[in-house]
């Protein structure tokens, strides 16, 4: 396994054991994408739409990324880019802050 697949996984188990949470992967079993430039993992947290991009080491958004980045969050959703579970609890922590 990956190191992206490994982090895609482990911020997967993470979101859906938080209460009132719900996400899954956009890759098919083979890793590849339901449509270009769709980020890893997609999850609605408490009603509010959010398109995870997991990229690790030199790995970086191409162009059908950022242009999927731009569509969500001109529809009001949330784009975040992760590179380690631990950063994506850090964000989704501070979400229940606010």
């Amino acid at each position: 396994m990956t190191e992206h697949n490994k982090v895609v996984n482990a911020v997967l188990d993470y979101l859906n054991y938080l209460p009132k949470v719900y996400a899954f992967p956009t890759h098919d079993s083979r890793n590849h994408p339901t449509a270009k430039g769709v980020s890893d993992i997609v999850c609605c947290d408490h009603g509010n739409f959010w398109a995870i991009e997991v990229k690790v080491g030199k790995d970086r958004m191409g162009l059908y990324q950022h242009e999927f980045k731009m569509e969500i969050v001109e529809a009001g959703g949330g784009h975040v880019v992760i590179s380690s579970l631990e950063e994506a609890m850090a964000i989704f922590r501070e979400r229940r802050r606010t």
